[in-house]
């Protein structure tokens, strides 16, 4: 037994298996979903509503200073005055809420520790708006506090502001003195520096030096090339005297050993020297430096003149005149070399040399060997000067870097020392003006508005809420039922454990189970089962109440739908009826016992239907009523149960043949009732006069079918089955345990041969499994045969 409990406990649990939880015990999720859903809406409905209003402030940073225009200082200001704490923490402090419970003289005496924990405030992350909430049980209180609250806050940031101000210029006020000292000192070390550098900031003089210094090397640059120009000028100037390299040594011997000649290349070294010292620190328009300028151009005439007198006396003073010539004329006049270098020479000062040669291309060759001469010293000159300049601008420029850095360090100290006591001075005023402002950046952008409904509770919700979780509750309360519940349902559970073939099911229909009914009978009127008075009597009018009120509601639709269960209730049996005469191809079946394990599982109905089933297909068929102890199959059919089996057995004069009942209604087999209750029926059934009985009886009847008392509880079928050729089981979907059912047909031990099939009867509700009747037969019994009643004016025969 344990081994068939493990295989029932082991059942899939497919799709099937939790819509057959929905459709059992629906009953159970709806009404935890409905107990559950009340309770949650009884409940809220007793709570205290619950209003909520919001207050919105807007941040305004343009009016934070009054001068607006000097937007970094204004910032600063505006970020100085602005409190350490965030506004929701703020405007959630006991002070802001103190007062405006103070404001207010609905709220006198309140404490602010309780408006604490419902207000909710919470600040815009791009916009600097702060959306404030509160929560009341009245709405006007909701309302007047938001407003009182927003107003505090307001005039809370106002007086913080001040106050900041305040202490802001208390302290910027004590700094100033310092400051004022730190920008002296600055000062006074830079004048010193300056007073050591003789009044000359040593950055601008590195300045001057430096484009000193590049003018300096464009001027050798120059001087190098005309030096250059001149000394080739000079040399072809040579090359077109010819002859004179002696006369050029001549000059050049005279030139440097005349003392004149070179006292006055000294002193003109020394002019471009001073020229050059000139140009390194003023400017072309300083008047020593025109004045130098001036007495190098009077040092280069005389040295021209020089130069030319030294030269017409060496080089001519010696020259032979040419051959055929008799007179000489001096090569350079002493009057014009004076006119033409500006000065006069007086006669006799310089000697007149008496040359016998003239050649006219000579004298002006030799006078523009002069010019050329007289410009290349003067290049000379002027380029060894400015040597000695530059040489003298760089060692200077090396010795003002570190001056330089001096001076930079000492003027940033100045600057910053100004620029923060400027600063300083400017925040006091700001700070001085924001203190007596009357204006503060915090305005209302949404004032509160009375609550018009309840936040909370919502009946609605919270029931709808509770109906939800009900019926989950309800589902897994059903599913607990379900998997604790190990009644068999499905057709291979019932095959399990009786071993033997399924032959079909039989759909649940209740408006058909007294169609073989006779007309106007009344099966409580039989004497041997009688009811106490006043519950047959309510029995009676309930029965007559319903037949009344089924005739009155009686519709086309009515009509198809009964003749659909009909036909299916029907057909299912005949199914049963050809399975069960197939069942054993071997054997003719004569004798069929119809049992069950447990009352009310629907046998006798079923040996009804089986019985007509098999009138159908042409057999001759008796139905035996042998439940002796309580008989249903006279109630059935609505005839009486006065004759029956139970006479027969006892009584030797009455013959089988005279309580077998034909022509019932719409029968069309014979039936034998149980006839009165006896109290002994196990010993009837065992005797020998029951197998006699059932012996003459096969010679009339080609298949008789027995109705006998659950095996259950009862060994009468037990006792039956030695007589019978087959044994039929009716089982109830949803109502038998596994353990008895193997129980039941362990009963039938020494006849298990016998045992040809089972029919599961869905007495208790309608779950046929296979869908095929309600697919294909539904259409066919309702649709079809509404159109051919429609056509033909009649309701079809229940045949």
């Amino acid at each position: 037994m344990s081994e068939l409990q493990a295989q029932n406990s082991e059942a899939s649990q497919d799709l099937s298996f939790y819509l057959g939880i929905f459709k059992n015990r629906w009953w159970i999720i709806l009404l935890t979903g409905l107990l559950c859903g009340s309770l949650m809406y009884l409940l809220s409905v007793s709570q205290t509503p619950v209003y909520e209003s919001q207050i919105r402030l807007i941040k305004d940073v343009n009016v934070a200073v009054a001068d607006s225009t000097r937007g970094g200082v204004a910032n600063g200001i505006s970020s100085a005055l602005d409190p350490a704490l965030t506004g929701e923490e703020i405007i959630k402090s006991r002070a802001v809420i103190q007062k405006a419970l103070e404001s207010q003289p609905l709220f006198s005496g309140e404490d602010p520790r309780a408006f604490q924990y419902s207000i909710t405030a919470v600040t815009d992350k791009i916009n600097p708006i702060l959306t404030v909430v509160y929560r009341d049980s009245s709405p006007e209180r909701v309302q007047i506090f938001l407003n009182a609250l927003g107003k505090a806050y307001i005039q809370n940031d106002l007086e913080s502001r001040r106050a900041a101000a305040r202490q802001a210029i208390e302290y910027l006020e004590a700094t100033l003195p310092q400051a004022r000292k730190s920008l002296q000192v600055a000062q006074q070390k830079y004048q010193d520096f300056l007073t050591r550098n003789g009044e000359i900031a040593p950055s601008q003089l590195q300045g001057s030096l430096s484009t000193n210094t590049l003018q300096i090397d464009r001027d050798l640059q120059a001087q190098d090339l005309a030096l250059k120009g001149l000394l080739g000028t000079r040399q072809r100037i040579y090359q077109r005297m010819g002859g004179v390299s002696e006369d050029q040594a001549l000059a050049s011997s005279a030139l440097s050993q005349d003392p004149y000649y070179q006292k006055l290349l000294s002193t003109l070294q020394e002019k471009y020297r001073q020229l050059a010292q000139y140009q390194i620190s003023y400017k072309e328009s300083y008047p020593p430096l025109q004045g130098v300028r001036k007495e190098i151009a009077t040092i280069e005439a005389l040295i021209a003149k020089q130069t030319a007198m030294l030269l017409s006396d060496s080089l001519f003073r010696r020259a032979k005149p040419p051959q055929g010539t008799s007179d000489a004329k001096p090569l350079v006049d002493s009057t014009v070399l004076g006119a033409e270098s500006g000065e006069t020479v007086a006669e006799g000062s310089v000697e007149s040399p008496q040359l016998t040669l003239a050649n006219p291309i000579r004298d002006t060759l030799t006078t523009q060997l002069v010019q050329v001469q007289t410009q290349i010293a003067s290049t000379e000159a002027s380029i060894r000067a400015l040597q000695q300049a530059k040489g003298s601008v760089r060692g200077r420029l090396d010795g003002l870097t570190a001056k330089v850095v001096e001076q930079t360090n000492l003027t940033n100290q100045v600057e910053n020392s100004l620029r923060s006591l400027n600063d300083l001075v400017q925040k006091v005023d700001n700070f001085r003006l924001a203190a007596v402002q009357q204006v503060t950046p915090w305005s209302v952008l949404e004032p509160s508005e009375l609550p018009g409904y309840p936040i909370a509770p919502k009946p609605t919700n919270s029931g709808l809420f509770g109906l939800a979780g009900g019926l989950v509750l309800g589902f897994l309360l059903a599913y607990y039922l379900e998997l604790t519940n190990n009644r068999l349902r499905r057709k291979e559970d019932f095959a399990r454990i009786l071993g033997i073939p399924f032959l079909g099911y039989v759909p649940y229909s209740p408006s058909v189970r007294g169609f073989f009914a006779l007309d106007g009978a009344d099966p409580s009127s039989d004497e041997q089962a009688p009811r106490p008075n006043f519950f047959r009597t309510l029995v009676q009018n309930v029965q007559r109440w319903r037949r009344r009120g089924r005739s009155q509601r009686q519709s086309a639709y009515g009509r198809y739908r009964g003749a659909y269960e009909n036909s299916r209730f029907k057909e299912s049996f005949r199914q049963i009826a050809t399975r069960l005469l197939f069942s054993k191809p071997e054997e003719e079946l004569r004798t069929i016992l119809i049992t069950s394990c447990i009352p009310s599982e629907g046998k006798s109905t079923c040996s009804l239907y089986i019985a007509n089933a098999l009138v159908e297909l042409g057999k001759r068929v008796l139905l035996i009523d042998c439940d002796l102890r309580r008989p249903s199959l006279h109630a059935l059919l609505g005839i009486p149960n006065r004759e029956g089996l139970s006479v027969v057995l006892t009584s030797s004069s009455v013959l089988p043949i005279q309580v077998v009942q034909r022509d019932i209604g719409r029968l069309d087999f014979g039936i034998i009732t149980s006839g009165p209750v006896v109290p002994n029926p196990a010993a009837l059934l065992s005797s020998q006069r029951f197998a006699s009985l059932m012996t003459v009886l096969k010679e009339d009847y080609d298949i008789i079918l027995i109705d006998t008392p659950p095996s259950m509880a009862f060994a009468d079928s037990q006792i039956i089955a030695a007589h019978t050729d087959a044994i039929l089981f009716v089982c109830s979907r949803g109502v038998l345990k596994p353990q008895y059912l193997a129980d039941a047909k362990n009963g039938f031990t020494p006849n298990d041969k016998k045992l040809v099939g089972f029919v599961i009867n869905s007495t208790t509700e309608d779950a046929l499994d296979e869908p095929y009747y309600k697919q294909n037969y539904y259409d066919y019994y309702t649709y079809r045969a509404g159109r051919e009643t429609e056509s033909r004016g009649s309701v079809p025969e229940q045949n």
